[in-house]
C-alpha cells in the first residue's frame, strides 16, 4: 500500500494472528487493508471510483473473508456494507447476498457489517430498513458448495429467533 501515513488503526486478527485488518489514511482517502507477514498491508480499495474512505470491521478465523463499510468521506453520504475476499476483491455484500437468491433486501440499505463468524459464512451488521429506520440484520451465506439460497432477516425476527435460542 503505497502513500500510507502513520495514522493506521487495527480491527480485527485472524484466530491465529496471522492475519490484521484495519483503516489507514491514503493520500486519496482512508482505506481498509488486510495485513499478513507475506505480503505486507494490502489495501482493499472501495466499492465505488467515487468513494473515497473504507474501513475493515470483521475477519473470518482463517483470515480469508473481511467485512466492511465503504462510502464518500463527507457527512451526508450513507455507508455500504462490503465483503472481500481473494478470489472475488471487494463487493457489495447487498449485492453477493442477491446473487445467492437472498429473498427480503428489496429495501434494504446495507449501511454497516459489524460481525463476522469463524467460517466467514454469517455476518450482522446495521442498515436502513424500507421504513427509512435504522435497524440491525443478519445475513447467512451460502457455502460455495453448497446448493439452495442465503439467507437475510432483519431485526424484529432476530429478536424472536434469541427469544427462541434463549429459552
Amino acid at each position: 500500500m503505497s502513500g500510507l501515513s502513520s495514522n493506521s488503526n487495527t480491527t480485527g486478527m485472524s484466530a491465529d494472528g496471522s492475519v490484521v485488518i484495519g483503516g489507514s489514511n491514503l493520500a486519496a482517502g482512508y482505506q481498509a487493508f488486510r495485513w499478513t507477514a507475506a505480503t505486507g498491508m494490502v489495501g482493499l480499495g472501495y466499492l465505488s471510483p467515487a468513494q473515497n474512505y473504507s474501513n475493515s470491521t470483521g475477519v473470518s478465523s482463517d483470515g480469508t473473508v473481511v467485512i466492511g463499510n465503504s462510502r464518500v468521506n463527507d457527512q451526508t453520504s450513507v455507508a455500504e456494507a462490503f465483503i472481500w475476499d481473494t478470489t472475488h476483491g471487494m463487493q457489495a455484500l447487498r449485492d453477493v447476498l442477491l446473487a445467492q437468491g437472498a429473498r427480503g433486501l428489496d429495501g434494504w440499505q446495507l449501511t454497516a457489517a459489524t460481525a463476522i463468524s469463524a467460517d466467514g459464512l454469517t455476518i450482522v451488521g446495521s442498515g436502513i430498513n424500507p421504513a427509512q429506520q435504522q435497524e440491525g440484520w443478519i445475513a447467512r451465506l451460502k457455502p460455495a458448495s453448497a446448493s439452495g439460497l442465503a439467507e437475510f432477516v432483519g431485526h424484529k425476527s432476530i429478536k424472536l429467533l434469541s427469544d427462541t435460542l434463549l429459552k
